[in-house]
C-alpha cells in the first residue's frame, strides 16, 4: 500500500460524474421514475458486490496482498470504481 496518493481519486471522480449526468439525462426520458430508480440501485449495488468478490478472491495473486483493512477498503474502491465505469459505459442503453 506504498505510494497511495490523492490521485487516485481522479478515474473515480471521473466516472461518478458521468454517472449521475446519466442518470439525471435518462430520468427525464423515463415514464416510470420509481422502477427506474430501483432497476438502477438494483443494478448499482449487485455490480459493487459481484466486483468486490471479485477483487477479495483475487488478492492472493498479488505479492504483499493481506486480509486487513486497508487492501480489503482498496479493494473496496476498485469495486465502486469497476461499478460506477460499467454503468458510465453502458448507460447508454438505457
Amino acid at each position: 500500500m506504498e505510494g497511495f496518493s490523492p490521485g487516485i481519486f481522479v478515474l473515480p471522480s471521473i466516472s461518478l460524474t458521468l454517472v449521475i449526468l446519466g442518470f439525471l439525462h435518462f430520468a427525464k426520458r423515463v415514464l416510470d421514475k420509481r422502477n427506474y430508480r430501483r432497476f438502477i440501485i438494483t443494478v448499482a449495488i449487485t455490480a459493487f458486490v459481484l466486483n468486490l468478490i471479485w477483487e477479495i478472491a483475487q488478492g492472493p495473486l498479488y505479492q504483499g496482498f493481506e486480509y486487513d483493512w486497508s487492501h480489503i477498503l482498496f479493494c473496496g474502491l476498485a469495486s465502486l470504481v469497476d461499478m460506477l465505469m460499467d454503468y458510465s459505459c453502458s448507460s447508454d442503453l438505457g
